[in-house]
């Protein structure tokens, strides 16, 4: 008889976490439970993480008798730093609100994660969203030298113009 089928990744989850990380706008992931397995790597997509008091972090593919898919791995390995990735890939283990904060696997901790959230997203938006969109293209890959002429190329754009009025007039400035 032949052998059973085997599972295979799915090419759709690593096509929605490369989704997440592929957005031009800030992506801000609230946590307030389990975040475990590839919601570890969806998370990591992100780029910026609040935990609520209650969140804990597993990430569990040695325990499972697999990898973890390279991109992942760099992008843990980023956040936390290769020890903390290390331990977490090799062990499995659950990491609370506390330690995923302490670690750099959260930014910020917050009794009412989404409200926080919430506030973080309304001060982005406030910005200029050309210079949100460049500042998060230089934070996924500072080394790409046409960063540099976009922006100089910014200083003589509208949103310079309206950030520096409202800034010399004492107000919010008004994007388009």
């Amino acid at each position: 008889s032949p052998p059973p089928k085997t599972p295979r990744a799915s090419p759709c989850g690593s096509a929605w976490i490369e989704a997440v990380a592929a957005l031009p706008m800030p992506v801000i992931a609230v946590i307030d439970g389990g975040c475990f397995g590839a919601a570890v790597a969806l998370i990591l997509a992100a780029d910026l993480r609040v935990a609520g008091d209650g969140a804990q972090f597993a990430s569990t593919p040695a325990k499972l008798g697999i990898g973890y898919p390279r991109k992942d791995v760099a992008r843990l390995i980023a956040q936390v730093g290769k020890g903390n990735a290390a331990r977490m890939l090799f062990t499995g283990e659950i990491v609370d609100a506390q330690d995923a904060l302490a670690m750099g696997l959260v930014e910020l901790r917050w009794e009412d994660p989404a409200s926080l959230a919430r506030a973080f997203a309304d001060r982005i938006a406030a910005n200029g969203p050309q210079a949100i969109r460049l500042l998060k293209r230089t934070l996924a890959d500072p080394s790409q030298p046409a960063l540099d002429a976009e922006f100089d190329a910014a200083f003589g754009g509208p949103e310079f113009v309206e950030g520096y009025k409202a800034f010399r007039e004492r107000r919010r400035p008004e994007y388009k």
